[in-house]
């Protein structure tokens, strides 16, 4: 519905942008028209386990790759969720804390588990973020670092947040099983959860859609599960995605060193979420 405010001015309510990554864009550009003009208003960002706080440590070369070439290069640095939100001054934006950028600075890019007590460390920051500001956490589970994290550590610090949003682990041969992870999270850590673009990538696993569907309106009747879709034909993310997460986070002296049939061996394993095995070369 439109509402006439005066003879020249009308107010109309504005999609919600559930899904953004325009944690720096917000920084420089505080009006966004470009999405203003496509009718978007208030947006939810720091998606994917990215955001901009705390700052990377230095020797994260696959991380900062990856989170500049989402975010672009941070003007910052934010040493927490408090001080971004400061900056950012936005009440029509919902911040969450990412996951990945948090457990990066904490324990390094390395894609391993946590031990019992670095599980406390970081779920005691995970509710500090949302003491400071965040309204939420999300999660990364096909990248670096959190491509480590198993389910206790991720039912650990789901338990410290309001709500949870998920990047699979898998959007394509295991769409299945990792959503199911995301719903056994919810279950234990009874958090609310919402998972990020969800889809079935690779034309020969759509048919899976057919399972995947009723699952998700199971969850919804169970959990309350929500899931947001973009509604175009191709994804985008980092070409340093394509590597394998161990190889992936390696130095670039000691990347170099790995052998061609090493990569070519992981490229046709799908023990992690493979872009080249999901889509082929030619639709990379």
């Amino acid at each position: 519905m439109i509402r006439r405010i005066s003879d020249s001015v009308f107010e109309c309510p504005s999609f919600v942008d559930t899904h953004s990554h325009d944690d720096l864009a917000l920084l420089t550009d505080p009006e966004r028209n470009d999405k203003r003009l496509q009718g978007v208003g208030p947006q939810v960002i720091g998606n994917c386990g990215i955001s901009p706080f705390p700052p990377l440590p230095k020797d994260a070369f696959a991380i900062h790759s990856l989170f500049d070439a989402v975010m672009g290069q941070t003007p910052g640095p934010f040493s927490s969720a408090a001080g971004y939100c400061r900056a950012l001054n936005r009440p029509d934006v919902r911040v969450l804390q990412g996951y990945n950028a948090l457990r990066a600075a904490m324990f390094g890019p390395s894609p391993r588990a946590l031990g019992l007590d670095e599980r406390a460390r970081i779920g005691d920051a995970v509710a500090q973020a949302v003491e400071d500001g965040a309204a939420g956490l999300s999660l990364g589970l096909a990248y670096l670092p959190a491509v480590g994290a198993d389910i206790e550590e991720l039912t650990d610090v789901a338990r410290r947040a309001p709500i949870v949003t998920v990047h699979l682990r898998n959007e394509s041969i295991a769409i299945l099983e990792s959503v199911e992870e995301a719903l056994t999270i919810a279950r234990r850590a009874r958090c609310r959860l919402h998972i990020s673009h969800l889809k079935i990538a690779g034309k020969k696993y759509w048919p899976l859609a057919e399972h995947l569907i009723p699952k998700m309106l199971d969850a919804h009747d169970e959990l309350g599960v929500t899931f947001d879709h973009y509604p175009y034909a191709y994804g985008c993310t980092a070409l340093s995605a394509i590597l394998p997460p161990e190889i992936a986070a390696l130095p670039p002296d000691e990347r170099a060193k790995v052998r061609p049939e090493v990569i070519e061996r992981r490229l046709k394993e799908t023990d992690w979420e493979n872009y080249v095995h999901m889509c082929g070369w030619e639709g990379l």
